[in-house]
């Protein structure tokens, strides 16, 4: 039987996988092979003025030479970071000019696809829109294949994703070692026939197909079953075959002398013509199908039968439907209004608000009604696409979804409800009397209600340009926004430098580094940047977190030396290069530096009364300073309150340092409905101060700074209104014994607005402070006059601040 016959055959037993190489590509948008892709890369990294002369020869002699891989690997420490990400988003992110050809491979209607391209024509392009698998995913790939669901499988990665790019001799090495990938790309081999195509043009075999074939090589010598590789005749002429036939069982089929024809050829070899169009109307039918359905939300919502086939197709047209898209803002986009057919944002707010009211006597939830729409949230939030739970879960934004979502901890009182009912149990009955069950489906609602009340456009933004300038004076304001780093003046908002942040990924701390040169150092939850203003247009990233091990943020960093919190562990990093950890004992919720160690504050809750405040040293070692119940005895001598029991204890605990004054912290918390307090502990004598700012007076005292000038110590503290006097902040002056000279209420002047809350302020100049309202407004305040000037900010706000004078 011939070649052909042989394929065509194969081809309708479904046991024929087309393997794309780049010359598929090429031919449908034009994207450049192995050698022009290097040169696009060394271009790019030029243009962002990244390559110095040696770097940039050594990568030219490379490509001379034809040493591509060499090349590669030199380029890829070029790009490091996001310049690689954008250059990979520009060069594949686009669109086919012709699809022929690639409507042709997809008639073929094989049960998955292969390729070594970067891009994602061939699923994008395929009207049922088969899932896009890296080589990293293998595992999932095979539990389609189990599934019978189509997909394209990037054994090379997809440009999107760039860390699963495999482009130098590492990344070559890495998945040549990866024994699980190994043995699966095996499996495809011995229980399918490969059909290649787009590996070959005008009687060249492609050098990309040399590179990356020579990566599966080895692995066909051992397979029995037949190949196929639709070449130009030349190749056949110039006797390109032979080899590939005797090492690798790799027969070859001649579409013609000229490329244009591979399209055609492609498609009248194609004997599945009828059953693709076939799937393609049934797939067209079930679409409709589920549209009419989830058209009848009313009908769900009433259903108490939580197994009911309506609510099935609602939760798996989520699931498919978000496989299907490809950007996240799109998947979110389509998620919220899915959901919202199903139960929307004021039906969650109702049964929120009614639980606020009843909260302490469950029956009169209607436990029935408030369980059902519980679980059916509950089932909505578990359709959320991975990747973009884990952009929730790092955002920043708490707000979201619930933490006790990500652990599971929410699921496992609706694995209950669902067992109890599975063996008749009756739900009114048995949980009417059961807060605290009520209170974690009250968050399974907050959670849902969180992710309908979204903004995508804001969440997912666009990553804009970043300015960087050689001319930034000794004073200006450090600040991070949801969107960008900005090194501004806060009266005229001139910005000097500017780095966009992606949209996904908050800015949890910023810090200038106390070195000779103009450094940034900041955290997401994810990972650890610098950033040098005068020369990097992108966040240069030195480390990244191991799974579920968030950063908690940056305790200090000078000259070369780093200090964060990483979950339970202090991480100290030299010259950008972790050094140590320090593993801690206990849960802190702040850490600050003190002499050769740390004060931590520790995480606790109202009602605690034993140590709250420890010395850490460089080895880990706590040693308890200060608890609770100390500074409950204390304001209980110095302002006679009476009666514990009433007033509940001290939270919402605040930890800062003291400028200048190395031996004395700041610490505030404050009573329920009583007041705020800010201790200045003295920690080497074991003695602390305090100021009461009542809460109907003055609001909830939330941020505070120091300034010491002369013999005097200054304090600022900045609230959050709630009700009463409208305050921004109160001035605080004392002398060096801590004894109040005089005091100022910098209050409310103008009306035409609500006031906002205080969350940031800080000392500029003895006379100048500024505030920071709700990242919405900065306010100089003058504290000479009292005269107070609203400076707008942009759009996106102001999350963190500092002002900085410059030796």
């Amino acid at each position: 039987m011939e070649a052909i016959d042989e394929l065509i055959e194969l081809l309708k037993q479904d046991k024929v996988i087309p393997f794309i190489g780049a010359g598929v590509s090429c031919a449908s948008a034009n994207i450049p092979g192995w050698k022009e892709l290097i040169l696009s890369g060394l271009d790019f990294g030029r243009k962002k003025k990244l390559l110095n002369e040696d770097t940039n020869q050594i990568i030219i002699n490379a490509i001379n030479n034809d040493n591509l891989v060499l090349a590669a690997n030199s380029l890829k420490e070029v790009l490091a970071g996001y310049p690689y990400k954008n250059w990979l988003k520009e060069v594949f992110n686009i669109k086919p000019l012709n699809t022929s050809l690639l409507d042709a491979i997809i008639g073929l209607d094989a049960p998955f696809i292969l390729t070594t391209n970067f891009d994602k024509f061939i699923e994008e392009s395929d009207i049922l829109n088969p899932l896009a698998i890296s080589h990293d995913k293998y595992q999932k790939a095979q539990n389609l294949i189990k599934s019978n669901k189509p997909f394209v499988l990037h054994l090379h990665g997809v440009f999107d994703e760039s860390d699963s790019v495999i482009l130098s001799k590492s990344d070559y090495d890495m998945l040549n070692t990866n024994k699980g990938y190994k043995d699966f790309v095996l499996s495809l081999m011995k229980n399918y026939h490969l059909l290649f195509i787009g590996c070959s043009k005008d009687g060249i075999m492609d050098n990309d197909f040399f590179i990356q074939f020579s990566f599966i090589k080895e692995w066909l010598m051992d397979s029995a079953n037949k190949h196929y590789t639709i070449v130009n005749e030349s190749d056949l002429i110039n006797t390109n075959h032979i080899k590939l036939l005797r090492e690798c069982n790799v027969e070859f089929i001649s579409y013609g002398n000229d490329y244009i024809l591979l399209a055609d050829f492609v498609e009248k070899l194609n004997p599945n013509k009828r059953k693709r169009v076939d799937k393609i109307e049934k797939y067209r039918e079930e679409l409709t199908d589920y549209i009419q359905k989830i058209k009848k939300p009313l009908d769900i919502l009433s259903d108490s039968n939580l197994n009911s086939a309506q609510r099935t197709i609602i939760y798996d047209i989520l699931e498919k439907y978000n496989n299907q898209i490809k950007g996240k803002r799109e998947k979110l986009e389509f998620l919220q209004s899915l959901i919202s057919t199903i139960i929307n944002s004021d039906e969650l707010y109702k049964y929120i608000k009614l639980w606020n009211e009843y909260k302490d006597n469950p029956i009169k939830l209607n436990p029935t009604e408030f369980i059902t729409n519980a679980i059916i949230a509950y089932n909505c939030l578990k359709k959320i696409p991975e990747d973009i739970i884990e952009d929730f879960k790092y955002h920043g934004q708490k707000s979201i979804l619930h933490p006790y979502f990500y652990s599971g901890y929410l699921g496992s009182y609706i694995n209950e409800l669902e067992n109890a009912r599975k063996i008749g149990r009756n739900w009114e009955d048995y949980y009417s009397k059961d807060e605290y069950l009520f209170e974690n489906l009250k968050r399974i609602l907050d959670s849902l209600r969180g992710l309908l009340s979204l903004n995508s456009y804001q969440f997912y933004n666009e990553l804009n340009e970043a300015v960087i300038s050689n001319n930034i004076p000794n004073s200006f304001l450090l600040a991070s926004s949801n969107r960008y780093i900005s090194i501004f003046n806060p009266i005229n908002k001139q910005i000097y430098a500017q780095l966009p942040i992606e949209g996904n990924k908050t800015i949890e701390s910023v810090f200038l580094s106390h070195d000779k040169d103009l450094c940034i150092i900041a955290n997401t939850r994810e990972y650890l940047f610098k950033w040098n203003p005068k020369e990097d247009i992108f966040m240069n990233i030195f480390y990244s977190i191991e799974k579920d091990n968030p950063i908690g943020g940056i305790i200090n960093c000078y000259s070369n030396i780093i200090k964060t919190i990483i979950r339970n562990e202090i991480v100290v990093f030299e010259n950008f290069t972790k050094k140590e950890s320090i593993k801690l004992n206990d849960i802190f919720d702040d850490i600050i530096d003190y002499k050769d160690g740390f004060i931590a504050l520790k995480r606790v809750y109202s009602l605690y009364s034993g140590d709250i405040l420890y010395r850490i040293d460089n080895k880990g070692n706590t040693v308890p300073i200060l608890s609770t119940n100390d500074l409950l005895t204390h304001l209980e001598n110095k302002y006679k309150l009476k009666n514990r029991s009433y007033y509940y204890g001290l939270f919402g605990y605040i930890l800062k340092k003291i400028r200048n004054l190395e031996q004395f912290i700041f610490l505030r918390a404050k009573i329920a409905n009583l007041s705020s307090f800010v201790f200045i502990i003295d920690i080497e004598n074991s003695k602390y101060y305090s100021f009461e700012f009542p809460e109907k007076e003055y609001g909830i005292c939330f941020c505070f700074d120091s300034l010491i000038s002369n013999d005097d110590i200054s304090f600022i503290f900045g609230f959050l209104y709630e009700g009463g006097e409208r305050i921004l902040c109160k001035h605080i002056q004392l002398s060096n014994e801590f004894e109040i000279k005089n005091e100022i209420i910098i209050k409310e002047k103008k009306t035409e607005y609500e006031p906002n809350d205080i969350i940031e302020i800080q000392y500029i100049t003895d006379n100048l402070i500024l505030l920071n309202e709700e990242g919405n407004r900065l306010r100089l305040v003058d504290l000479s006059t009292e005269d107070v000037n609203d400076y707008d900010y942009w759009d996106d706000g102001i999350r963190n601040m500092k002002y900085h004078i410059r030796d």
